[in-house]
């Protein structure tokens, strides 16, 4: 993701026909992202949903409270160095 530069975002991957697909065809680096995002946000609540009804609160609700926890920023410092 890092080395990721505006221009990726529409070079085409391509998606092999299977048992779904009958036929071959190209996705945008960003619409493949954006089908990342979808599918995590689907899974995430479906969890939550099934823990809820089990009357357990789910253990990540979101990414920022979740990076926060382990300490993590989300941007990088640029105060820091990679040696650090």
């Amino acid at each position: 993701m890092d080395s990721l530069r505006a221009e990726d975002l529409d070079r085409p991957v391509r998606i092999r026909a299977d048992r779904s697909k009958e036929y071959d065809y190209d996705i945008p680096v960003r619409d493949v992202l954006w089908h990342l995002v979808e599918e995590e946000l689907q899974h995430r609540g479906e969890l939550n949903a099934l823990l809820w009804q089990i009357d357990v609160d789910a253990p990540v609700y979101d990414w920022i409270d979740w990076a926060g926890e382990l300490g993590r920023s989300l941007r990088p410092d640029p105060r820091r160095t990679k040696s650090e």
